[in-house]
């Protein structure tokens, strides 16, 4: 929907503030024109106000205009405004010369008198017809000094109106241009966030359309988006690639996991085949029948081991059983498993060193554990040559518990280091059970999903002499515990 578009949101965003933005500024600008439109009008009013009042002559203590006033005939416009004016004595005479009174009732009534010598400005309304008006009480003093007893100072009034038509047409013309000023303003900003918004925006659809291109063949195998996109999206982007190129490598692994399980599982399973259709071709004795039956079970043992090690993998899928987790000695349980390896390493000719051992506690599932140094011990006893050693070290390093398993075997081919722990990879593959391998490829698969369950981390490198060293990590007791269900 286009409410949920973030282009629309932003387009709405920006125009709100513009809007605010423009009201604002429009009404400040309202209010200074009309103030200083009426101050100018007001200015006005009292010059032609003024101009009259110097008009009026007192004459032995009689007001005459000078010259008579008449109103203005011309077409009112706005540079020539309509006007009324009137002059009358605070004794109600006519002044000769004076405007006729016609009207001056409505206008008096609209404000109140002012003082002698003071003004008073208003507004009023007449025949369709607004006007400003000013209404000052002046005093005139005789023209020439006199001893007459009617002579002296007398009060008059001037009363003069101007249309506000000029006055409120500038105002209005303000308000108009304000108005478009600011359709075009929000019209311009809607239509350049748009496309400001849409350019912005183009990596992400671009990356978008390569998105749909993605298939499980080759997921991860090229970054998507632009290489030098935006710093704004350049965290998504990396964090897309980043899951895409992890998406890949698990389909990637998911299908040799297929392969190599179905290669496991099939193999013995042909071997099982074959040595049972040649059992039946020809009757044979009891020792080639035993020796059959034997071959069949060694196979079926392998298949079970096989079926077991996956389940177990099946079963860790990044977690550990609440019920099971509880403080492990290390020390302890490399001092138990090099007691019981022992005979193994007799047997290959492989001297097992006392190990070297200091307290080291974790938390975590003592069985599982226990498989995964069990797994490296077996390896670096069978993998191992004839008079060789095997060493085990525990300790603790910067908050972690480190065990070190170290064998003078071969060592690891450069090539395998990175691959080791995957599932069903063997280093040597040409090495088969008959050989006397009975490794199934799963061991340090099961190696590091126990450590990684656990928190830790487990690698290997070959050693400058010889051989090769396997290092787990895990946190301290003290420190994290393992995820839980």
């Amino acid at each position: 929907m286009i409410r949920r578009s973030v282009t629309f949101r932003l387009v709405r965003a920006v125009l709100a503030l513009e809007v605010a933005l423009i009201v604002g500024f429009g009404l400040s600008v309202y209010f200074q024109t009309a103030g200083n439109m009426r101050r100018y009008f007001d200015s006005l009013l009292q010059a032609r106000a003024d101009g009259i009042a110097l008009m009026i002559d007192n004459a032995d203590g009689v007001l005459r205009m000078e010259k008579p006033l008449r109103p203005n005939t011309r077409p009112a416009s706005n540079r020539n405004p309509k006007e009324l004016s009137w002059v009358w004595s605070d004794a109600q005479a006519e002044i000769e010369g004076a405007p006729s009174p016609r009207g001056l009732k409505r206008f008096r009534d609209a404000a109140k008198p002012p003082a002698v010598g003071k003004r008073v400005v208003f507004d009023v309304e007449s025949r369709d017809t607004k006007y400003r008006a000013i209404w000052s009480r002046v005093v005139v003093p005789p023209d020439h000094p006199t001893t007459a007893p009617d002579a002296g100072p007398r009060e008059a009034n001037v009363l003069l109106a101007l249309s506000r038509r000029a006055m409120d047409d500038a105002v209005a013309d303000t308000i108009e241009f304000l108005l478009i000023l600011s359709g075009g303003l929000l019209l311009a900003t809607g239509v350049a966030t748009v496309l400001l918004v849409r350019w912005g925006l183009w990596p992400i659809r671009e990356a978008a359309g390569e998105i749909e291109a993605i298939t499980t063949a080759n997921v991860g195998l090229k970054p998507v988006g632009t290489p030098n996109p935006p710093e704004e999206i350049r965290p998504f982007t990396q964090a897309l690639n980043d899951m895409l190129a992890r998406l890949g490598r698990a389909f990637r692994q998911q299908r040799d996991f297929t392969a190599n399980a179905s290669h496991e599982l099939r193999t013995p399973m042909a071997v099982i085949k074959s040595t049972l259709q040649g059992c039946l071709l020809r009757p044979r004795g009891e020792a080639e029948y035993r020796e059959a039956f034997g071959e069949v079970l060694d196979d079926l043992t392998r298949m079970e081991q096989v079926i077991d090690q996956l389940l177990l993998l099946a079963k860790l899928d990044g977690r550990v059983e609440q019920n099971a987790v509880q403080p492990v000695d290390l020390s302890d349980m490399l001092t138990d498993l090099a007691a019981r390896y022992q005979s193994q390493a007799d047997a290959a000719s492989v001297a097992l060193t006392p190990p070297e051992v200091s307290p080291a506690v974790v938390s975590g599932n003592a069985e599982l554990l226990e498989l995964l140094f069990s797994n490296l011990l077996g390896n670096a006893i069978q993998h191992n040559r004839p008079g060789g050693s095997v060493r085990l070290w525990c300790g603790s390093r910067d908050g972690s518990a480190v065990v070190e398993v170290s064998d003078t075997g071969p060592g690891i081919p450069a090539e395998s280091l990175e691959r080791i722990f995957d599932r069903f990879y063997r280093a040597d593959p040409s090495r088969t059970r008959r050989q006397g391998n009975s490794g199934t490829g799963l061991g340090l698969a099961i190696v590091r999903e126990i450590a990684t369950v656990h928190g830790g981390t487990v690698s290997a490198e070959n050693q400058p002499g010889g051989g090769a060293m396997f290092r787990v990590r895990l946190p301290l007791a003290s420190n994290t515990a393992p995820a839980t269900d």
